[in-house]
């Protein structure tokens, strides 16, 4: 059962469902029949998961443990959270100070976009034990969600207060904290959260790009460096590089380098062939740059900044027909904003 409650552990944590090993003091068949339906829940046999844990409550029907189990059988590991809500009723309804079952059922209402219900959830799991420092960062979340950024803030601070080696916390708490526009502490909680954790990728990735929006585009390239190292196999970490290279650094041949390894790993990467088509543009391959926006808008026809960049590559060829076509797709699947910006920019060229 240990590695079985070791992943739940570790999924809450991650903000989903928390399963922590109770003391089982229940007749040994019970308590078998639960080691059980953990096992298979970790082997992927989930309907015998499911028949282990439902025999355990034909022979003790009110054991909240097993309800417990099955609810975080069905949120955790067959996304059904409708189905662990139910159970998570029935194992707090047997005992109502279960303060695991009022945070997962925290969870499953946050899955499906019940945030009062989960932050009501999250608020009593915090009633009953005030140093549950995991219902803290589950409401911190839900109130980031719902746009209480000062709320979020004192949970993930509250949380940090209980468990101050958790990197996690520190990471969630400088994301409120960029939304707040206070970047130097958002920079110092993606510190904290990087000295904790020094192969914290997600960290590492948010505080490049706060340091590439306040201007220190060589910092944030030391970030994504770093990420790379530890992981070389994310498309998305060679994208990322390859932006900051071509939009702040005006590094094209850098760019192009890092989007077609990004390509490489990911061939249906739309937005890598997009850039990859400007990068090609601003370094005077305009007829490269129009292959990429044509992979871009295969990859996804519906993709209105492939068609407006294509049309700006045509219309340096010259070809008034091709771009002015393009620039109208654009425009067509653009949305309001978009579709406005895209007229006052083209206004002169294809007389709207």
């Amino acid at each position: 059962m240990n590695q079985f409650l070791s992943l739940i552990k570790r999924f809450s944590i991650s903000i989903a469902l928390l399963i922590t090993l109770p003391l089982l003091t229940y007749a040994q068949s019970v308590e078998d029949l639960l080691d059980s339906g953990a096992r298979k829940a970790q082997q992927g046999d989930f309907e015998e998961a499911m028949s282990s844990f439902n025999r355990a409550l034909e022979i003790e029907p009110k054991n909240a443990f097993a309800y417990y189990y099955l609810g975080t059988l069905k949120g955790r590991f067959m996304n059904d959270m409708a189905a662990a809500v139910n159970y998570f009723d029935k194992a707090i309804e047997i005992d109502p100070e279960y303060t695991l079952a009022y945070n997962n059922r925290g969870n499953a209402f946050k899955n499906l976009g019940d945030f009062y219900n989960a932050k009501l959830d999250y608020t009593k799991a915090i009633e009953i034990d005030p140093n549950y420092d995991i219902a803290y960062y589950n409401r911190g979340i839900v109130k980031r969600k719902i746009g209480d950024l000062k709320g979020a803030d004192s949970d993930y601070t509250k949380a940090i207060s209980i468990d101050p080696a958790n990197s996690i916390f520190y990471n969630n708490r400088a994301n409120v904290r960029y939304e707040m526009n206070d970047y130097d502490a958002a920079l110092d909680d993606y510190d904290m959260a990087i000295k904790i954790n020094p192969k914290y990728l997600q960290a590492y990735n948010n505080r490049g790009s706060v340091r590439n929006k306040l201007g220190d585009h060589n910092g944030a390239i030391l970030d994504y460096n770093q990420i790379i190292q530890i992981d070389s196999k994310k498309a998305i970490y060679y994208y990322n590089r390859a932006s900051i290279k071509s939009q702040s650094l005006l590094d094209y041949l850098g760019a192009i380098s890092d989007f077609n390894k990004s390509i490489s790993l990911d061939s249906n990467y739309y937005k890598a062939y997009n850039n990859r088509g400007n990068a090609k543009r601003r370094s005077g391959d305009i007829e490269g740059a129009i292959r990429d926006f044509d992979k871009a808008v295969e990859l996804n026809p519906r993709y209105s900044l492939a068609y407006f960049n294509r049309g700006s590559a045509k219309q340096q060829l010259g070809d008034s027909i091709g771009s002015c076509s393009d620039y109208a797709l654009a425009d067509k699947l653009a949305d309001k904003s978009f579709s406005r910006w895209i007229r006052s920019e083209t206004f002169y060229w294809c007389s709207w």
